[in-house]
């Protein structure tokens, strides 16, 4: 964007080492499956300036950003597709994110079976674990078939993982912040870009921001579909640190310019208001919000984790599926140290058998199935108490 000054390099390279932690200045899946992201944001400007965060920013501060996935199933086609946005945990169970990142497309249908993923670095390995949203908050006058950045912002509420934990209680929480003004201070966008391998997560650093009418951002940072919702952060020196001041919303081809919506002083009082357990309809906010469900179909996840971290596992089930058919499918290869939604069932009860590479049994059992092109082979009994994801944890041999 024109007008805009370069940042300083002795800026930048305090800003670089605040993020290593170095100063105080600081696949057998569906093949026909596709990436569909849930931005129309498409816009890099000048020079490519996103970087991988697992190799440049600290840990503890990147994994408070993760990514939202939503698979959707065609019925008229049976097409597999999966929507994608990125968000950033702003409370134990809450994060923040653009609010079209709930709705399927140009509609005003809620996605359903949507999970947040918590500093995500590829899809096979979320050892941060996976959170079903289960309910937005937005603006009340946000229309997802009229979507504009002044107003395309949303609070959404996370379930407990399969195992109890709640995602900011399991890797930490980034602070947030309302004011009248967009503040000055170093720039900083986390996200999860569509032009890059999947789930792999990207920043920027020193790209300019304002606010241009009303709580609409217009920036000069690079963005592409996925990256709606990423926060945008910004460095305070008084307080050392940074937080997030708006997140990105889309962008304009004609203008090569890209958008976000801002964090007022009036919505950091509505944020409270919600994760206080306050929030009402008729609170006398001078903006108004409205909450709606998010619906989470009661399914039973299956997925692999190889604990080994040298050699892969070969992995094959018997299980119910969807059409209440029992499926045998295998041996699915799971990467060392992989985790592998492997399938998804209304049946409580699966049969899994597992090998190393040799072919040597890891998991096996008193219950003998055929399988295609592998013969009999031994499998062993799980039984599933509760719906929501059940990792079955595959041992080094």
């Amino acid at each position: 964007m024109k007008g805009f000054n370069m940042i300083r390099a002795k800026e930048l390279i305090c800003f670089t080492a605040i993020l290593m932690g170095v100063t105080s200045c600081q696949n057998d899946s569906v093949t026909i499956e596709q990436l569909v992201e849930a931005s129309s944001s498409n816009i890099v400007i000048g020079n490519e300036d996103r970087r991988l965060s697992a190799d440049n920013l600290n840990k503890v501060f990147y994994q408070k950003v993760g990514q939202l996935r939503t698979d959707i199933t065609f019925s008229n086609s049976g097409l597999k597709k999966t929507s994608t946005c990125s968000a950033a945990l702003v409370n134990k169970s809450f994060i923040i994110t653009a609010a079209h990142c709930v709705y399927l497309g140009k509609t005003n249908e809620l996605h359903k079976n949507t999970f947040f993923y918590p500093g995500i670095d590829g899809f096979n390995n979320a050892d941060k674990g996976r959170y079903p949203v289960i309910r937005v908050y937005h603006p009340d006058n946000y229309d997802n078939m009229r979507p504009y950045s002044t107003n395309d912002i949303a609070i959404v509420e996370l379930g407990a993982a399969s195992d109890g934990s709640l995602a900011g209680s399991k890797v930490g929480t980034s602070g947030i912040s309302g004011k009248e003004y967009f503040p000055e201070g170093e720039t900083l966008l986390i996200g999860y870009p569509g032009d890059k391998p999947d789930a792999r997560q990207f920043f920027e650093t020193g790209c300019e921001v304002d606010i241009e009418v009303e709580n609409k951002l217009v920036m000069d940072c690079d963005v592409f579909s996925g990256q709606s919702g990423s926060p945008i952060f910004v460095y305070n020196a008084k307080y050392d640190n940074f937080y997030i001041h708006g997140v990105v919303t889309s962008e304009s081809t004609m203008y090569k310019e890209n958008y976000g919506s801002f964090i007022s002083k009036e919505r950091y009082k509505i944020f409270n208001s919600i994760f206080e357990g306050k929030f009402s309809t008729e609170n006398e906010f001078e903006e108004q919000w409205v909450t709606k469900k998010i619906e989470q179909d009661q399914l039973v996840r299956i997925i692999v984790k190889n604990t080994c971290h040298n050699n892969e596992a070969r992995v094959a089930l018997n299980f119910k599926n969807l059409d209440d058919e029992w499926v045998k499918k295998g041996f699915y290869s799971v990467g060392a140290g992989e985790r592998r939604e492997l399938a998804v069932s209304r049946n409580g009860v699966f049969y899994l058998a597992a090998k190393n590479r040799s072919w040597k049994s890891i998991i096996s059992g008193p219950h003998s199935y055929e399988l295609p092109r592998s013969g009999s082979q031994k499998f062993k009994k799980y039984s599933v108490n509760k719906y929501g994801d059940y990792v079955v944890n595959v041992p080094c041999y």
